[in-house]
């Protein structure tokens, strides 16, 4: 978690201006200033359903995947967890959960608990935004990480065509 009670106001303080202090050195600071401000209206709503509603915004944000399939959604997103299957039928959970409140204006009677898992979920992603651990230069980048084949051989093989292609266009490109 983000924050931790146990460890009281001052390493809340500590951890903002730490924050404040990463967000500046981002090439992505714009974005991620509205990311977290985004963030942390969805948090502070009194009804969970547009909590989740405007938590789900942020995860279409963060993947680059606004009205694109679901599956591509949760596929992203789970990319950086160890149990992407556990992951992606979390997010297929809260997928429902949108989706009935959104089609029919349907209440949850599990929405903290729907709101709750998708801040747990978005968090991690959160937390390697700001300490920028991908080395990314943009959002669009960091989503374009997470559209990376999962297996380990396929992005080696990947890695070896992509500098093949570097040295041929290296030496024969205009």
């Amino acid at each position: 978690p983000l924050y931790k009670p146990e460890f009281g106001w001052e390493e809340l303080e500590r951890s903002r201006q730490w924050a404040m202090r990463s967000i500046r050195n981002l090439n992505y600071s714009l974005d991620m200033k509205n990311l977290i401000l985004r963030y942390t209206e969805a948090l502070d709503q009194s009804n969970l359903n547009d909590c989740v509603l405007r938590l789900w915004g942020i995860i279409e944000r963060i993947t680059d995947t606004i009205g694109s399939n679901y599956d591509e959604t949760t596929k992203r997103m789970s990319w950086v967890f160890k149990d992407r299957k556990l992951v992606r039928e979390m997010l297929q959970a809260i997928r429902v959960r949108r989706n009935q409140h959104v089609h029919s204006g349907r209440s949850a009677h599990d929405r903290d608990q729907v709101a709750y898992l998708a801040k747990y979920l978005l968090d991690p992603h959160i937390l390697i935004l700001l300490r920028n651990d991908f080395k990314v230069s943009s959002l669009e980048e960091y989503a374009r990480v997470l559209a990376l084949p999962e297996n380990y051989d396929i992005l080696r093989e990947m890695e070896k065509i992509y500098r093949m292609g570097a040295r041929i266009e290296k030496a024969y490109g205009p």
